[in-house]
């Protein structure tokens, strides 16, 4: 619970779990990056112990090159870094190079990782400008259009989620989703039995109809008519 992350937080077990990150065994480096994503949960202190015990450059190198199960921990502890904190913390986790990372890896890694990064792209992307157009320039765009059609409902809300946040007010990169193939498969979501998939995709068909200008708005009508 949150008295007991508090208390191993302040036994300074931090910079040790962060240390284990750079060992040589997979089991460790998954022990340890679990236990980091269970004691940034929902912790605001911790969160920012973690980012100054200088995880995230160790954090990203094992996203590169960790075991499938390290990196089902890892990703954990990084979308809680860019979840709710300091948006030092945000800042600290683009600056180490995650925006490329996510998006060398995303076509990788098993559905529940691509979930998390959809997640972490977003975190990133929501109230910086900078890292909206930092995302969009790594070829962020065609990554979750690719994650729209790949037929997982929950990586697919998360990828319109993502998708929603960088085209916002941003005309070029929302004919950029039409340009690039993105409209089908919204137009195949907006039909989905399950509500929040419908639910996530209509809120980014609203948002590309609104900023993307008369040519956007007449290919999603036609993408939705088929």
């Amino acid at each position: 619970d949150g008295s007991m992350k508090v208390a191993i937080a302040s036994a300074g077990a931090i910079p040790p779990l962060v240390g284990l990150l750079k060992a040589s065994m997979s089991d460790v480096q998954k022990q340890a990056a679990r236990a980091l994503h269970n004691l940034t949960s929902k912790n605001v202190e911790n969160k920012n112990a973690v980012v100054e015990a200088g995880a995230v450059p160790m954090l990203l190198a094992l996203m590169k090159r960790g075991a499938p199960p390290v990196r089902e921990q890892v990703v954990g502890v990084l979308r809680n870094l860019t979840g709710g904190g300091r948006p030092e913390n945000k800042a600290s986790v683009a600056d180490a190079g995650a925006i490329s990372t996510m998006l060398l890896v995303l076509p990788a890694v098993s559905p529940e990782v691509q979930i998390h990064i959809a997640v972490i792209l977003y975190n990133l992307a929501n109230n910086s400008a900078e890292r909206r157009t930092a995302i969009a320039n790594e070829g962020g765009i065609p990554a979750m259009i690719k994650l729209l059609g790949g037929g997982v409902a929950l990586v697919q809300k998360e990828a319109a989620d993502t998708l929603r946040v960088l085209t916002v007010a941003s005309q070029p990169l929302c004919m950029e989703v039409a340009a690039g193939g993105g409209l089908p498969h919204l137009a195949a979501m907006l039909k989905s039995d399950m509500p929040d998939v419908k639910k996530r995709a209509g809120l980014l068909r609203d948002s590309l109809v609104k900023h993307g200008g008369r040519g956007v708005r007449a290919a999603m009508e036609s993408a939705i008519a088929k």
